[in-house]
């Protein structure tokens, strides 16, 4: 049963003699499998001037001809049926070995008068599209330079830079750990129709048919769309997620081979993009003249010396056209029945057109060019930009290069087109000199032409694929054709303008798909580590120096405000030359924090910050701290500036505007817990003051004129400055500041943490306002407003008889009803800890998250459990009454209790909220006081 029984209505959409509203069932016809084609069928038709196959001739066939009157037809012909595609109506007829291109254009002739058949061209060879002399042999390895800035002309890695491959890698920990989440790989399968498939250690792919040894072109291209990535092997593709096939089919023939491999491709395999780096290459091919020298035939030459007795540009055109309308029914017909993007390479055509009055090809000095060459003499191009159907499911490469300019020592080079590619693809440019590549001697070498292009730009969908599946084709060629999605090409004499940017086109998915669940954005840049630092890992000591590390395992906590920004900072500064560099100190080159990719090994990273490209944050390359820095010149977006675009603001004050300006920035952690518990006090207030200012007062470098600080570690962001001094007021009474402390810490560097411990001086704060020092003066002036709580927290510690210790601490939050409990216990020198997490439910049940972790061994225990929360009545006070069993004593004032089994301890329960408002301070028996 053919696809157009099942549906009738894709007959309307492709067979072309269907022009009027009532469109009639097309008759069936019998799918036939290609016969496949070899290279000795193909010779130069010296007519076009093309390289044609001397016995296959394709059609399209009317809608009112069925299998039957096809073979007919056939017989008529003295020609036989060899491949059927019911979906798309297409046929090829075969002539037999002993045709030549006379009788086949004769036939030909007589097949153009036939009703049955809507479209007759002969088939034209494909080949490799690669510029001579392709790979570099000689070549055995070599080490990409990645380089800051990573430019240099020559530079194997150039490309993937130049499409901002490298930053937006830092989407691959997200896509990882959603992947894991879900246990579903949302890489997806790609395909590839090329030639040359010799097997190769970077890369791997599933050989769709039978493979041939005869060149490495086809790998070479697999390299660049689907490397094994971040292998410390070879080359890295554009794309990094894991999990996706990649399908090779082998094509030894011309246009109709690549029909049918595109049909079988999309039948058979789940291939969502298909690669196709093979064209005319009408630049490499020479027309034989009896008795006289080979001639170059441009099917645009209309007026040439040789016109009339050598190549007729209006036969070859009309022979093109007839091409493109068969690929195009095939196109059409395969995403009628399932999504697949065709990404074609341009061609190499172009360049230096041969000058008047020299044709010869064996002219040693004669330019191989064709000047602007045009994409419509490519079939594949015609269709793509002649049938708006077809063109919305292809996208032409065009090929970029580096340009050195003038100022390219400031500035850097531009992109722009390179001379060999052919133009007005209406798709996107793409890099396609100096491609780093796998090679058919098991090696990697340097290649070049518009065939790696393509792989780009295909490799550059399946990362957009792997961050949203569901995007359509229409929305694919959007996000890496459209100007809001890439950047701009000196294009010379081509209408395509638009240059490859895989970072915008994946941040660009967050506008096409509005009100998604994962916002690339956010992806991007929610990458602290939970900590208040963001970017803690190494836990510091007073004195500033490393003394640990932090067990933060998380990448994001929800929002984006200067942790985050703090983070990629840091990581830029780390990443800013050759040599190691410590944020916290050149010293410290082994502590964990310069662990950039998490494998537990502090090693050298490569200068753009990308050594593995698997930290799980934003690049770190040079380019965000100022324009003039960046090694490509354009409408490039730095890091900053994608920060900048998510930055949802903090509580420090500083807004996205200020981001560009803070790349230049220290860290400074303020510990005011020490001296403020040293005197019965919770809260204290800082500035962060610079070298004196024209007035000759220090300058506050901060936004906010003053930092409220609790118990607990404040991390603030400073501007660079000469004599930082960090000054703390205690809150020594309900109405009025004690006296400051300052804590001088010298010359900020950037990048850097610096540790503050303000020590309070007791007499200073006690005459401030303490009464006995201990508690507050019991007659304010103004009774204190009623604040009624929001979050109530109660400790307890016990002491066994044995020894044996065991601390509990609970804290609920009575708006939200949520609450979490830590219990630690030691037993016989082994501590373990439980931590329970209550989340509430419909069902007035809640949703219990614990935690155990022993320094007895074994790994740490996670499950989820439902029920009460289990601390929430372990002491329903106050009164006190706790759950060790009979209460022995219970003194109110000290909080101290006893059990029946020996053991003792002290509850508090704190009824007084995390933050006041101005003025207001927690007394000694947990009320709310403020000022008048």
């Amino acid at each position: 049963m053919s696809r157009f029984t099942e549906f009738p209505s894709l007959a309307c959409l492709l067979v072309l003699s269907c022009v009027t509203s009532a469109c009639s069932r097309p008759h069936p016809l019998e799918d036939l499998p290609f016969a496949g084609q070899e290279e000795a069928d193909f010779s130069v038709d010296p007519t076009m001037g093309l390289i044609l196959d001397k016995r296959r001739v394709g059609v399209i066939v009317s809608a009112n001809v069925g299998a039957k009157r096809l073979q007919e037809v056939a017989n008529q012909l003295n020609a036989t049926v060899t491949g059927v595609s019911s979906a798309a109506r297409i046929a090829v007829f075969d002539f037999g070995e002993g045709s030549t291109h006379d009788t086949v254009n004769a036939a030909v002739e007589r097949m153009r008068q036939l009703p049955e058949l809507e479209v007759v061209a002969r088939d034209e060879l494909l080949e490799p599209a690669v510029v001579a002399p392709g790979h570099n042999k000689a070549q055995k390895s070599f080490i990409p330079l990645w380089m800051y800035p990573p430019a240099w002309i020559g530079a194997a890695n150039w490309g993937l830079a130049a499409v901002s491959a490298p930053t937006a890698w830092s989407l691959r920990h997200k896509l990882l750990q959603r992947e894991q989440e879900t246990q579903i790989s949302t890489a997806p399968d790609l395909a590839l129709i090329d030639r040359g498939f010799p097997a190769h250690r970077d890369v791997e792919f599933v050989p769709f048919g039978a493979m041939s040894a005869t060149g490495d072109h086809g790998t070479s291209v697999a390299g660049t769309i689907h490397a094994r990535w971040n292998n410390g092997q070879d080359i890295e593709s554009v794309h990094s997620a894991d999990g996706g096939t990649l399908h090779a089919a082998e094509q030894s023939g011309g246009s109709l081979a690549f029909a049918f491999l595109y049909e079988a491709i999309a039948r058979h395999t789940n291939a969502r993009v298909v690669n196709h780096s093979m064209g005319p290459a009408y630049a490499k091919r020479c027309l034989p003249q009896a008795g006289g020298p080979t001639l170059r035939c441009d099917p645009r030459s209309v007026g040439r010396v040789f016109d009339g007795t050598g190549c007729d540009p209006a036969v070859t055109q009309a022979n093109i056209e007839s091409e493109g309308r068969i690929i195009a029914a095939m196109v059409k017909a395969m995403n009628m029945i399932r999504r697949v993007l065709i990404v074609q390479a341009a061609g190499n055509d172009s360049g230096e057109r041969v000058p008047a009055g020299v044709y010869a090809c064996d002219t040693p000095d004669a330019p191989r060019g064709l000047g602007d060459f045009p994409l419509d003499y490519n079939a594949v191009g015609w269709a793509a930009i002649h049938d708006p159907a077809a063109g919305a499911n292809i996208i032409i490469a065009e090929a970029s290069t580096q340009e050195p300019s003038p100022d390219w020592v400031e500035l850097g080079p531009e992109l722009a087109r390179v001379g060999f590619s052919n133009i007005n693809g209406k798709g996107v440019f793409a890099p396609g000199v100096s491609i780093g590549a796998t090679t058919g001697n098991a090696g990697f070498g340097i290649t070049r032409g518009t065939s790696f292009a393509a792989p780009f730009v295909t490799s550059a969908a399946a990362h957009l694929l792997t961050i949203e599946p569901t995007l359509t084709n229409e929305e694919l060629r959007i996000l890496l054709t459209d100007a809001a999605y890439t950047r701009p090409v000196i294009a010379s004499a081509s209408t395509t303008t638009r240059h490859l940017d895989v970072l915008l086109a994946s941040i660009g998915i967050d506008e096409l798909r509005k009100g998604r669940d994962t916002a690339v954005l956010s992806w991007l840049c929610d990458i602290d580590d939970g900590s208040e630092d963001g970017f803690s890992r190494v836990l510091l000591g007073d004195d500033g120096r490393p003394s640990g590390f932090y067990p933060y395992d998380i990448h994001g906590d929800g929002k984006i405000d200067m942790s985050d920004f703090r983070r990629l900072r840091d990581l830029y500064w780390m990443t800013k030359t050759n040599s190691l560099l410590d944020a916290d100190g050149p010293e410290y080159l082994n502590q964990p924090k310069l662990d950039l990719n998490e494998d537990g090994i502090v090693d050298k990273p490569r200068a753009d910050g990308n050594a593995y490209g698997a930290f799980g944050v934003l690049d770190s390359n040079a380019w965000v701290d100022d324009e003039t820095s960046q090694w490509l010149r354009g409408e490039r977006v730095r890091d900053v500036d994608v920060m900048m675009k998510a930055y949802e603001g903090d509580s420090e004050g500083w807004t996205k505007d200020d981001l560009p300006f803070l790349i230049g920035s220290a860290d400074i952690h303020i510990r005011a817990q020490p001296g403020l518990s040293a005197l019965g006090l919770s809260v204290a207030f800082a500035d962060v003051l610079g070298a004196p200012g024209p007035s000759g007062a220090p300058q506050n470098l901060q936004p906010l004129s003053t930092i409220a600080l609790g118990l607990g570690e404040h991390v603030v962001t400073t501007p660079l400055t000469l004599g930082a001094v960090v000054r703390v007021w205690p809150l020594c009474s309900a109405t009025r500041l004690g006296t400051p402390v300052d804590v001088n810490l010298g010359d900020l560097t950037p990048g850097f943490d610096y540790v503050a411990v303000p020590m309070f001086d007791r007499a200073a704060c006690c005459a401030a306002g303490r009464d006995a020092c201990g508690s507050v003066d019991p007659t304010p002036q103004d009774p204190p407003p009623v604040i009624s709580p929001t979050v109530v927290q109660w400790e307890r510690h016990t002491t066994s008889a044995s020894g044996n210790h065991e601390s509990n601490f609970f804290e609920f939050d009575q708006a939200a009803s949520t609450g979490r409990s830590i219990s630690t216990s030691e037993v016989s020198g082994i501590t373990a800890t439980e931590t329970k997490v209550c989340t509430p439910r419909s069902d007035g049940q809640y949703d219990i998250e614990v935690t155990r972790v022993s320094d007895g061994g074994g790994s740490p225990q996670q499950f989820m459990a439902i029920g009460p929360c289990p601390a929430i009545n372990a002491c329903s006070g106050p009164p006190l009454s706790c759950t060790c069993g009979s209460l022995i004593a219970h003194d109110g004032a000290t909080h101290a209790w006893s059990c029946p089994d020996g053991s003792s301890g002290d509850v508090r329960w704190t009824n007084c909220p995390y933050s006041q408002p101005e003025g207001c301070a927690c007394d000694s028996k947990d009320k709310v006081v403020c000022s008048p």
